[in-house]
């Protein structure tokens, strides 16, 4: 089963920002959603919780960077045990993950389906 999550932003307009695979919540990335102050990238507080709350356990982030495209996986505990966040304009709490602290792939076949 796929379920879309959709956000609204600045625009008002609703965006695509991820779908959830299984227990798997996967989103696309541009070096645009790149945050550097915490060298990785966020996802909505309320997202989070959501995907906690329907039994969600893996985050993957596929990157598409100018160095090609790299599968970076972590487990949902690590984005709700995070101590890295940001509140931007429009007042939506984004918690972080370091790519640091992700599992890194080059290419999707090596992603463990778990």
């Amino acid at each position: 089963m796929k379920i879309e999550y959709k956000y609204k932003g600045d625009e008002e307009k609703e965006s695509m920002v991820g779908m959830t695979v299984g227990n798997c919540y996967i989103s696309h990335r541009k070096p645009e959603h790149y945050f550097r102050m915490y060298r990785g990238f966020g996802i909505s507080n309320n997202i989070i919780e959501r995907l906690n709350s329907e039994g969600i356990t893996r985050v993957l982030i596929i990157y598409q960077g100018v160095q090609g495209t790299r599968f970076l996986i972590s487990p949902l505990k690590q984005w709700l045990e995070s101590k890295k966040s940001y509140r931007n304009k429009d007042d939506d709490l984004q918690v972080f993950v370091s790519e640091e602290d992700m599992t890194n792939y080059n290419t999707i076949e090596e992603v463990p389906e778990e």
